[in-house]
C-alpha cells in the first residue's frame, strides 16, 4: 500500500512538471513565431532577456525594448496558484489575483547605466505576445496544460 501511494505521488509530481514545461514551451514558441512578424528596426519589437520559465510554481519572463535614449527592461513573475485566466484583447495576458503579479521595470541610458527601477504589483501578466491574430489555439493549449498541471484556469475571452 505504501509503495502504491509513493508511486502515485512520484508520477503526479513528474506529470505536473512535464505540463509546466509544456506551458513554457508553448509560450516561448509563440514568442519566437511572433518575432518573425516584426520589421527589423521596429521599436515595438520586444527582445527576450529571460525566456518564459517556471521555477517553484512561479511563472516568470523578462523583456526589453530599445528606445532612442537607451533601453527599458521588464521582469514579470506570478505564482501559478494566483493565475485565474488566459485572455487576449490587443495583447495576450494572464489575469491573476489582485497584486499577485510583480513587475520590475528598469530604465537604462544608452551607456547601459541604470537610471531608475520601479516595482509594481498588478493583476495583469502581459506576455508581450500581440502580433499573431489567428492564435485561438494557443489559448486552448495553455488552459489545457494548466489544468493538467493542477492549476485550472479559464480562457473565456479571445480577440482575433
Amino acid at each position: 500500500m505504501k509503495n502504491s501511494i509513493l508511486i502515485i505521488l512520484l508520477f503526479s509530481g513528474t506529470f505536473s512538471f512535464a505540463q509546466q514545461e509544456k506551458i513554457t514551451k508553448l509560450l516561448n514558441r509563440q514568442f519566437e513565431k511572433e518575432q518573425k512578424m516584426y520589421e527589423a528596426d521596429d521599436f515595438e519589437k520586444p527582445k527576450m532577456i529571460q525566456p518564459f520559465q517556471i521555477k517553484n510554481d512561479t511563472l516568470s519572463v523578462a523583456f526589453s525594448y530599445q528606445t532612442e535614449d537607451g533601453e527599458i527592461q521588464y521582469f514579470r513573475q506570478v505564482n501559478l496558484n494566483d493565475i485565474k485566466s488566459f485572455e487576449k484583447d490587443m495583447n495576450v495576458l494572464f489575469i491573476a489575483k489582485d497584486g499577485s503579479v510583480k513587475e520590475t521595470i528598469t530604465t537604462k541610458n544608452s551607456d547601459g547605466m541604470v537610471l531608475k527601477t520601479e516595482v509594481n504589483d498588478s493583476h495583469l501578466f502581459f506576455t508581450e505576445l500581440r502580433k499573431d491574430f489567428k492564435n485561438k489555439s494557443l489559448q486552448k493549449k495553455i488552459t489545457k496544460a494548466f489544468a493538467k498541471a493542477g492549476y485550472p484556469i479559464s480562457g473565456e475571452y479571445w480577440f482575433d
